[in-house]
Order: structure tokens, then sequence, then C-alpha cells
């Protein structure tokens, strides 16, 4: 019974997105091309009735509709969730890896840790993270995954999910246009002077939108605007928040302290670069940093293993990173030192100078 309430709020939550848009999208059709959605699909599917055409551009947008309507239920989602998900809390033990995230329940005694994979949960750099409680939205009573946090439903994601629809949205008009006009064109003779569905599809969107006091400018303009503010809001999104602590800090864990560690992992940090002036291109390209994320697992401190990771620059120490990745090899241990923050760095002879 459970589950079928289950798949019934999915397809619910669907159809909040998708007949929508359906609807609006067939309001469009009507206000500027004089007929809707079921007569081009009448017209569509009688072969014997039309010239033959590509049935790639209806199916390519058949394919953007359905992206802007993936990425618009994010918001239906939110809502969603908000009203009807169960919250959940789970505690923190830290990344083992940039997107595995480490948790238990809160008052489960069985040991059982849960890995979380999530773009969003990224490495944790600081000891004061660990064990604090962070809360989930169990998404669906037909798995065991955790969910998504909280965070992940703000109002700025929303608002910038909403920009990522509209940038497939306003491209689909494009290709609706180039959809209809074998359609349009029938109306007239090929030498008629009023058939402007038989110039380019540019040409022909232009001057149909120009009918409607609008522009192929004004329809570029606001594709462009959708991503430029798609990336402005992305900015305020947060990505991971932790509530209180479960349990208070081991007295190891204090500022100057230093503490033996086994590193398990280490990772070139790259920088992408959008505007390379040595080679004049354009596009964004990922470079190789002499900074590297190295990733410790700490057993004995907290009632579960846990792992706290550190930047470390290998550009004044070519050998460190060989040190560090024999360590890993050979499962031994390392001096650390837990600064203000309770992150730390690595013990070497310029560090206690």
């Amino acid at each position: 019974m459970d589950i079928t309430l289950d798949i019934l709020f999915t397809l619910l939550r669907w159809s909040v997105v998708v007949l929508p848009c359906i609807y609006l999208l067939n309001r469009y059709t009507k206000f500027l091309y004089g007929f809707t959605l079921l007569n081009y699909f009448s017209w569509l599917f009688k072969p014997k009735a039309r010239q033959p055409i590509d049935l790639g551009v209806p199916v390519f947008t058949f394919i953007l509709f359905i992206a802007s309507a993936f990425f618009t239920s994010f918001i239906t989602d939110s809502v969603y969730m908000k009203v009807f998900a169960k919250q959940q809390e789970y505690v923190y033990l830290g990344n083992s890896t940039e997107f595995n995230a480490r948790y238990y329940k809160e008052g489960d005694n069985s040991a059982k840790v849960i890995t979380v994979l999530s773009p969003d949960i990224t490495y944790n750099y600081s000891f004061d993270n660990i064990e604090r409680k962070q809360s989930f939205f169990q998404e669906s009573i037909m798995t065991t995954d955790l969910g998504n946090t909280p965070s992940q439903y703000s109002f700025a994601r929303a608002i910038m999910y909403f920009f990522i629809s509209s940038m497939f949205i306003i491209p689909m008009l494009g290709t609706l246009h180039a959809c209809f006009r074998p359609m349009c064109s029938q109306q007239f003779t090929y030498d008629d002077p009023k058939n402007i569905y038989n110039f380019e599809w540019n040409v022909s969107f232009d001057k149909v939108l120009q009918q409607r006091g609008l522009s192929l400018g004004l329809w570029a303009t606001l594709w462009l605007l959708s991503l430029i503010l798609m990336i402005f809001s992305s900015n305020y999104t947060t990505r991971q928040e932790f509530g209180e602590r479960v349990s208070s800090l081991p007295y190891m864990i204090s500022p100057q302290n230093i503490l033996e560690a086994a590193p398990i992992s280490i990772k070139v940090i790259y920088k992408t670069i959008r505007d390379d002036k040595k080679t004049g291109s354009n596009f964004a390209k990922e470079y190789k940093t002499t900074r590297r994320n190295v990733t410790f697992s700490f057993d004995d401190l907290f009632s579960h293993t846990v792992f706290v990771t550190t930047i470390v620059d290998v550009v004044d120490n070519a050998e460190l990173e060989t040190l560090i990745q024999n360590n890993i090899n050979h499962n031994k241990k390392m001096s650390i030192i837990i600064d203000e923050d309770f992150s730390f760095d690595l013990v070497t002879d310029k560090r206690l100078l």
C-alpha cells in the first residue's frame, strides 16, 4: 500500500509539472500561429496529407521539452519535500573521498555507517564538522537512500533551476517553429509573398515574431539573460549545513596539539581557466596545480572512523608528494598539527620553525 502511494505521488508530482507546461505551450502556439498542438499532431501523423519531412526536428524539440520539465520539477519537488517528506537526522563522519560522505544514525548502536554519494557534499576540512547532525529528506519509501539535505531545496536553488529550465525552453521555441514551418507553408503557394515560412528558419521565425511585436534578437537576449541569471543565482546556493554536535570534541583535538594519523588518499587540485592569455583560447580548461587534497582517517578519536582532509602545496617540496603516497601504500601514519579553526597541517621541518 505504501509503495502504491509513493508511485501515485511521483506521478502526481510529474503531472503537476508536465500538464501546465503543455497547457502554456499550447497557448503560445495558439497565440503565435493560430492553431493548437493537437492540430499539428493531427497533420504530423497523416503522411499522405503532407510532403515528407525530417522527423528529427520534432524529436529534438520533444527532448528539449522533457529537459525543461525535468529541471522545472525541482521547484515542485521542493514544495513536496517541505510538506510531505519525512525528515531524518544523521551524524556526519567526514568524506572518505571527494563526494563520498559517511554518516551514522543517531542512537543506532549497530555501528552501521552509511555512505552517501552526493555532488553537494564534498571534502571535509575541519574536525569541527565531525559528529554534527545533518538533516535529510527521505525522498521515497521505496529506497533506503538518505535523500537530499534541506539546503538542496532552498529558494535560491529553486530560482537557479528555473533559469536552467528557461535555457531549454527558449531554444525549444526556435525548434518548435522549425517543426511548424512545413505545415504553415502548405497554406500558401510557393510564390505567394505572404508565405514567410519558405525562408530560412531564423528569418522565418523573426518575421513571425515581428507580427506579434517581438523579434529574434529579443529571443536570443532572453536566452543569454537566463544563462547569466543562472550563473549568478548558483553562487547563492548553500551546499552543506551542519546542526548541533552530538558529542564534544576529544581533548586531543585542540590547537597546536600534534597527532599521528594515516593518509588514505592524495588527489590533485585542478584550476579552471576560462580565458587563457597564453594560448588566446576562450574555452574553459582545467589545469593541474601544485596543491593536493590529502585525506586522513582517524580510527580512535571518535565513536566511528572519521575522515578529515587538508590541502598540501608541493611547489617547494616535490618529495613531499612521494612521501605521502608511500605512506598511503604502506599504511603508515604521519604527524599532523591542529590549527585554531580545528583544521590541521602536516608536521614538517618548515612547519615547526
